[in-house]
């Protein structure tokens, strides 16, 4: 069984042109989101581990809580 309805032929897309070599992109950053630190001023991460073959606990809600004191 073929399919009667029309089909719409392509349409061309002019896509912007790749920028030269020497230009770098990056996206455009705000003031406030540098941040500036010291070497040594920030703590070691610490490492944490996750038991992914327990139940899976909900969220807790401050409001659900105080429904059971």
């Amino acid at each position: 069984m073929t399919d009667t309805t029309p089909t719409q032929p392509p349409v061309k897309r002019v896509l912007k042109p790749v920028p030269d070599r020497g230009i770098r992109v990056q996206s455009s950053k705000t003031k406030s989101s540098h941040q500036f630190a010291l070497p040594g001023s920030l703590p070691e991460p610490e490492t944490i581990q996750i038991n992914t073959t327990s139940v899976p606990q909900p969220f807790l809600e401050p409001d659900k809580l105080e429904q059971w004191k």
